[in-house]
C-alpha cells in the first residue's frame, strides 16, 4: 500500500500514486477542474503501463478506490459517488473525479504541501531513476531546488548512461528481422556476453530491477532440451 503522511492509500503499490501525482499535476494548471474518466483513461493506462507495477490493473481501479482515502472524490451523470471500479460503468455515466475539497482549500493555503506531497509519493513508491521522468509524464512542476534534487540527491538518470552503456558493449545487438528474433530464442539459457575488458558490468541490482519493473516479469525459462 502507498502510506502518505503516515497513513496508508488504499490500491495496488503504485497504482493510486501514479493517479495521485497525475490528479496533483493537473491541480497546477487548473485546481477546480475536474478529470472525467474516458478523458484520461488513456494517459492513465500509459502511466500504469510505463510506472506501474508488475500486477496490471485497468486505470479504472486506483480512479475507484483513491475515494475511500479522502483525498479523492468522484461523481457521475446521476449525482456524486464512485459507481465502483468497472471500466464501462465509469465510461457510460460520465464519472469525472477530482481532489476533495478540503485537500484544495490546504493546497491553496499552503504553497509547498502539493511540493511535500509528491515527494512522499515519489520516495515511496518509486525509484530515483524513473521520478524526474514520472513528472514529467503526469505534467507536475516541482520548484527548482526540488527539480535539482532529482539530479543531484536522489540520482536521476543520467543522460549519459546510454552512450556508456554502447560504448562498453561495443554497440552489439540483434536486428528485428524474424531471423533476428530467431536467433535471440535459441539464446534462451545461455551466459550472456560481457562487457569489453576494462568496463564495469552492468550490476546485478540493476539488471533485477529492470527486469521486475520495466519488463514487468521473470525472463522466459529456458526450452526443454
Amino acid at each position: 500500500m502507498i502510506r502518505l503522511a503516515g497513513r496508508p492509500l488504499s490500491g495496488s503499490e503504485g497504482d493510486s500514486g501514479n493517479l495521485f501525482l497525475y490528479a496533483l499535476g493537473r491541480f497546477q494548471r487548473d485546481a477546480d477542474g475536474e478529470l472525467r474518466y474516458s478523458a484520461v483513461e488513456d494517459d492513465l493506462r500509459r502511466l500504469l503501463a510505463e510506472y506501474g507495477p508488475p500486477n496490471r490493473t485497468t486505470p479504472a481501479y486506483p480512479f475507484h478506490h483513491l475515494v475511500s482515502d479522502g483525498v479523492w472524490e468522484v461523481r457521475t451523470d446521476r449525482g456524486p459517488g464512485s459507481p465502483g471500479s468497472g471500466v464501462r460503468k465509469l465510461r457510460e455515466i460520465g464519472a469525472s473525479g477530482r481532489l476533495t475539497p478540503e485537500l484544495r482549500a490546504a493546497l491553496r493555503r499552503e504553497l509547498s504541501l502539493l511540493g511535500r506531497m509528491a515527494r512522499v509519493l515519489l520516495d515511496l513508491n518509486f525509484p530515483p531513476s524513473l521520478q524526474g521522468d514520472l513528472c514529467e509524464a503526469v505534467g507536475l512542476e516541482l520548484e527548482p531546488a526540488e527539480s535539482e534534487q532529482f539530479s543531484a540527491v536522489r540520482g536521476r538518470r543520467d543522460p549519459r548512461m546510454r552512450e556508456q552503456v554502447l560504448t562498453a558493449y561495443e554497440y552489439q545487438c540483434v536486428g528485428h528481422s524474424p531471423a533476428a528474433r530467431e536467433h535471440v530464442i535459441a539464446l534462451a539459457g545461455r551466459t550472456l556476453i560481457g562487457p569489453r575488458p576494462g568496463a564495469s558490468p552492468v550490476a546485478a541490482v540493476h539488471r533485477s530491477w529492470h527486469t521486475g519493473q520495466v519488463f514487468h516479469g521473470r525472463p522466459r525459462p529456458a526450452p526443454a532440451a
